[in-house]
């Protein structure tokens, strides 16, 4: 319940919220529908598509190590 309230109280910072439940796992929330992500929770953001151009080389090196660019996919902090 306190995570709940934890996570309500974080309406305006939406970002604290998301790493909040990504780090505790509470509170339970449904998966939003028709996202992005095969109906998965997010993990960590994509790289961005200027990161790509810019720095193609780098940017398929980390892919590399990560297995893919996807939302599901840990960061190299959490697996």
């Amino acid at each position: 319940k306190i995570m709940t309230q934890k996570w309500l109280s974080l309406l305006l910072v939406g970002h604290e919220a998301w790493f909040n439940v990504r780090r505790t796992g509470l509170p339970v929330l449904p998966i939003p529908k028709d996202n992005l992500n095969n109906d998965r929770f997010p993990r960590r953001y994509r790289y961005p598509e200027t990161e790509q151009a810019a720095n193609h080389e780098q940017y398929q090196q980390a892919v590399a190590r990560l297995g893919e660019d996807a939302y599901h996919i840990g960061g190299w902090w959490d697996g």
